[in-house]
């Protein structure tokens, strides 16, 4: 009987060192586990922006004149006719496009305003909208990520372990249809269940493919009501 008791305490000794080990390995293993932050795609309206400056010039109408402005040839939403939002200064004026000259890796664009103030010469500022449009699955730029086979994201998977539930990172390959400076409009192969996917935005060191990671910052892996 004796003996059965002290095969019983060395058992049990056993069984708590192993859980201890195991608990003190995972502990260790979680002090380089990427802590991150995920969101979930969101209906939203997309509007992009283009940015640029010119010097007025009068042109051969009265009261006209016109902006040379230079943009990058990525703005492929401007076209002739499109409002034009310029300031000088502190007053604002509206405008138009007009012709567009490409010219390498720019689109040279002419801007035409109508104004009884302005002087010529002056620096103008402008802005030019893209009309917004809805769609269905948006994620915020930090995280779009991109590598040499093109844009995509990352998304957490969980796995039921001994001691609960690990998360680790996946991938999916997508396509970008609009963006601004501040969401993207995302395409790919996102499957029946993709408004549950809970994808990466932020992380405090850099984040693979494979990698375990750990939630934080009350993030979820189940999208709140919206």
């Amino acid at each position: 009987m004796r003996y059965k008791k002290i095969l019983m305490w060395i058992t049990i000794a056993f069984v708590v060192v192993l859980l201890m080990i195991t608990f003190l390995s995972n502990t260790l293993v979680n002090l380089h586990v990427p802590r991150v932050e995920v969101d979930f795609t969101q209906r939203r309206i997309i509007q992009s922006s283009a940015v640029s400056s010119g010097i007025l010039r009068p042109a051969d109408a009265e009261r006209m004149f016109v902006i040379e402005a230079a943009f990058p040839l990525i703005h492929d939403f401007i076209t002739e006719g499109l409002p034009v939002d310029i300031t000088v200064g502190t007053a604002r004026h509206e405008g138009r496009t007009g012709r567009i000259q490409p010219d390498g890796a720019w689109n040279i664009v002419t801007i035409e305003v109508e104004s009884g103030t302005l002087q010529g010469g002056e620096l103008a500022h402008v802005i030019v909208a893209e009309r917004g449009e809805g769609h269905h699955h948006t994620i915020p730029l930090s995280a779009l990520r991109q590598d040499m086979n093109g844009y995509f994201i990352l998304y957490v998977n969980s796995a039921r372990r001994f001691f609960g539930s690990n998360y680790y990172a996946n991938i999916l390959r997508i396509e970008v249809q609009a963006r601004d400076h501040i969401h993207a409009a995302i395409f790919g192969d996102f499957g029946i269940d993709w408004p549950q996917k809970a994808i990466i935005i932020n992380s405090d060191i850099p984040v693979h493919v494979g990698d375990s990671v750990r939630l934080v910052g009350g993030s979820e892996l189940t999208p709140a009501t919206r």
